[in-house]
């Protein structure tokens, strides 16, 4: 039995990848910066220094900077799960056609680890234009902020017929932990469609307020496919999908606005 202590709670710890044996900590672990420092240097699993601020808690947190657990979340941590498709499509739901979905050794500048491919043939009868969520993930909310999202992709096409168009899209849920039942709000963009990777031109943002936000709030991020107005075949992906969120300013942290 745990002794009684005021820094004892009850709650989900979210787990990169507890499948695959990851059990470091997603940005929403209700056990990221829940702890006061600890003097010394003492190090985690990866041998990385405890007592790590994640920014996005500073409106409302300046005094416990520990991670529970064996590992500690540095600010330079990806917030989303495998977005640059490292190996394989992990943690990526596919969708739309999900057979035409595949893993695929191209890389967009600075990604090492693959990128996600979507290949069809010609559609006839289907109404026009046809769009296709081609694969997404549930982003827990860790905290009131401004979210924003971006990514590259690709759409290869012959010359003088319309390449199809990616784009990528946030689905907020204000009170929905895996992004399931009616949504909140929405947000989306074009990204650039070329022969080769090309990363989008201005992020996706949203502003999730104090008002509004839930320990369940959450952002499905949707990784879509329109196609061309040739309705020809459809070949395009993605890499790099990349979350990212600043606190807001303190004078929110009360719920003012």
């Amino acid at each position: 039995m745990v002794p009684a202590n005021n820094l004892n709670r009850s709650v989900n710890i979210r787990f990169a990848d507890p499948a695959r044996g990851d059990f470091r900590q997603r940005i929403s672990s209700q056990a990221v910066d829940v702890l006061p420092p600890v003097a010394g240097d003492d190090r985690d699993l990866d041998n990385r220094p405890y007592d790590q601020f994640n920014t996005i808690y500073s409106a409302t947190n300046t005094t416990t900077p520990r991670d529970v657990g064996a590992y500690e979340r540095l600010a330079s941590d990806p917030w989303l799960i495998n977005g640059d498709f490292n190996g394989d499509l992990n943690l990526w739901t596919l969708a739309s056609f999900p057979a035409s979905t595949t893993y695929s050794t191209l890389n967009g500048a600075g990604s090492s680890g693959g990128s996600l491919n979507f290949s069809r043939g010609a559609i006839v009868g289907e109404p026009f234009p046809f769009q296709f969520n081609v694969a997404h993930q549930c982003f827990n909310v860790p905290a009131p902020g401004v979210y924003s999202l971006t990514a590259q992709g690709r759409a290869p096409g012959p010359a003088f017929i319309s390449h199809d168009r990616p784009w990528i899209q946030m689905v907020v849920y204000y009170n929905s932990g895996n992004c399931t039942g009616a949504f909140d709000a929405t947000a989306e963009a074009f990204i650039p469609n070329s022969n080769s990777f090309a990363p989008l031109t201005t992020p996706v943002s949203f502003t999730v307020t104090p008002a509004l936000f839930t320990p369940n709030t959450s952002i499905e991020v949707r990784l879509n496919i329109t196609q061309d107005v040739a309705e020809t075949g459809i070949d395009a992906g993605f890499d790099q999908v990349v979350m990212t969120g600043a606190s807001l300013d303190k004078m929110f942290a009360d719920g003012f606005e």
